[in-house]
């Protein structure tokens, strides 16, 4: 098997049979398989398979882990790396695939990563939409874990990009946290929009419009 040309063509092909695909690619060439997902996390953040990439890797970290614990752990690692201020790498995506792969470590064999995925994303501006969705993503599994690290966050939320900004309210609308209320007032007059990778596809949405449903329920929650 040709391992890169069969997970870029699965990656392009039917969402139906992608994860079968892919997982018998790793069964064949695991680490084969991981370094052909991780070339396709860099592409634009409006771009479809960069996001299939992402997710792929999750769904492999709930199924391979628990056997292969150094493997993704040296994934998570090199993707901390790219965040650290020290390293000469850009961490486009880095949150995201740490996120996805704590979001999907189902025996929380990776919980001593939580603290520092927050702390370095939280040094570099290009990790803040990342950040933002690896929180929705990680929530039902370390949602109590990152109670500590969410105030950070809050300055985050009024940074000027769009697709922070988009993010951010998109994140507290679907995972409504009470303290981030006042933060999002200042996106009400944002009319800008972004596309938000949600349920399998890039959705359109003005900043405006999330920020205004994220604030009603954070009000909400705060009750």
């Amino acid at each position: 098997m040709n391992i890169r040309r069969t997970v870029t063509k699965a990656l392009k092909g039917q969402a139906d049979d992608r994860f079968n695909v892919i997982a018998s690619a790793f069964e064949e060439d695991a680490p084969a398989t991981m370094r052909v997902l991780q070339m396709h996390v860099y592409a634009p953040i409006t771009q479809i398979d960069r996001w299939q990439a992402i997710e792929i890797i999750g769904q492999l970290t709930e199924k391979y882990a628990p056997e292969n614990d150094e493997l993704f752990r040296n994934v998570i690692r090199r993707f901390i790396l790219q965040m650290c201020e020290e390293s000469a790498n850009v961490p486009w995506a880095s949150a995201e695939v740490i996120g996805t792969m704590l979001a999907h470590d189902r025996k929380r064999q990776f919980v001593e990563f939580v603290g520092p995925l927050f702390y370095h994303a939280g040094l570099n501006e290009i990790c803040y939409p990342g950040l933002f969705w690896a929180y929705v993503q990680m929530a039902p599994r370390y949602g109590e874990e990152m109670q500590e690290f969410l105030p950070k966050t809050l300055p985050f939320i009024t940074y000027h990009e769009a697709e922070a900004r988009a993010y951010a309210a998109w994140a507290f609308r679907e995972v409504p946290y009470a303290p981030a209320a006042k933060a999002l007032e200042a996106l009400l007059e944002d009319d800008r929009s972004f596309p938000i990778y949600e349920n399998g596809t890039l959705q359109e949405y003005t900043i405006s419009s999330l920020a205004a449903e994220a604030l009603e329920r954070c009000k909400a929650a705060a009750k």
